[in-house]
């Protein structure tokens, strides 16, 4: 499921409900259907089927929390985290790589990108939802 990976988490200085969380991922209908069971629970949501969309989503938006799928066709998700990476300094945002992947050498080169915890798909939406409540204590 999910495994943190050796970084330490950044915390934002007021976590509440309406976090910004931003989901890259290009399928649609993974994008689309987490965008709905995050709105659910409160989270403002933004959504990217490219990781070229993505940064510039991030930019104006300005997430608390970045979900990459790593595998997009334009620029993948570890392109975007190391970008959101040095934009923010590693401070901001959490970011969270989910991915079909389980490969050891992607969980690597995910730490080595700036993400802070790898998701494999699939996974439950009950899972992310308490991984997300986690980061906000």
């Amino acid at each position: 499921m999910s495994e943190a990976l050796s970084t330490t988490l950044p915390r934002p200085s007021e976590i509440h409900k309406g976090m910004r969380v931003l989901i890259a991922d290009d399928n649609r209908d993974n994008v689309l259907m987490l965008g709905i069971v995050l709105r659910s629970e409160g989270y403002e949501v933004r959504l990217a089927h490219s990781g070229q969309q993505a940064i510039a989503e991030a930019t104006e938006f300005r997430p608390h929390i970045a979900l990459l799928d790593l595998q997009m066709p334009d620029c993948t998700g570890f392109q975007v985290a190391e970008h959101l990476s040095r934009q923010y300094d590693g401070q901001w945002p959490v970011l969270i790589a989910v991915t079909a992947s389980s490969d050891l050498a992607d969980k690597q080169k995910a730490e080595l990108s700036g993400f802070h915890q790898f998701i494999s798909k699939p996974y439950k939406h009950q899972a992310l939802l308490a991984l997300l409540n986690a980061l906000r204590q």
